[in-house]
């Protein structure tokens, strides 16, 4: 990244993965990724890149959230749509009050503090969950960091949740 980072319009519902596998114990057997656990580095890039490797490699439990990219071209001077790394979506979370106009304006879903009526609980009617978008850092075999935007209380907060929680979101960025 040199320049900038550019943030998806649209964003989609769905699980990191549909069985929880250590797939940074896979990337770390390759040895060409980073630590795909590492919470202080924006390299939402190279994870994404271990991750595809992966599903190239394990087709029957694919990491899900790397597998509905934008289909808009970019520019060739771009990195190409990746999945944010949790440092990636720290940034984006301290940037919201200059970023959360923008995405309506653009035509694109805004990303909001809370979804009215988006249920979390099946069995509870009557909750209700804040943004959570998933990162492309993993935390276990079995979890992996999600980012809350809980604008309500006064900031965000990351969550290592279970990779088959399907109601959090991917929201993807490029660099130039």
């Amino acid at each position: 990244c040199k320049n900038g980072l550019v943030v998806s319009l649209q964003e989609e519902p769905t699980a990191w993965q549909a069985a929880g596998a250590d797939v940074a114990a896979w990337a770390s057997d390759n040895r060409q990724y980073y630590d795909l656990t590492r919470q202080d580095l924006a390299c939402g890039y190279s994870n994404t890149q271990a991750l595809k490797a992966y599903n190239k490699a394990n087709p029957g439990n694919k990491v899900l959230a790397v597998e509905h990219m934008p289909s808009e071209e970019l520019p060739a001077a771009t990195s190409g749509w990746y999945l944010p790394s949790y440092e990636e979506l720290r940034q984006m979370a301290a940037a919201y009050e200059t970023i959360k106009d923008k995405f309506e304006e653009a035509g694109g879903v805004a990303i909001n503090a809370t979804r009215p009526g988006y249920k979390v609980i099946e069995s509870n009617p009557n909750s209700e969950d804040t943004y959570r978008y998933w990162s492309s850092t993993e935390s276990s075999g079995s979890s992996a960091w999600g980012c809350a935007y809980q604008f309500w209380n006064g900031g965000s907060g990351f969550s290592n949740m279970p990779k088959t929680r399907s109601h959090y979101l991917v929201r993807y960025i490029f660099a130039f």
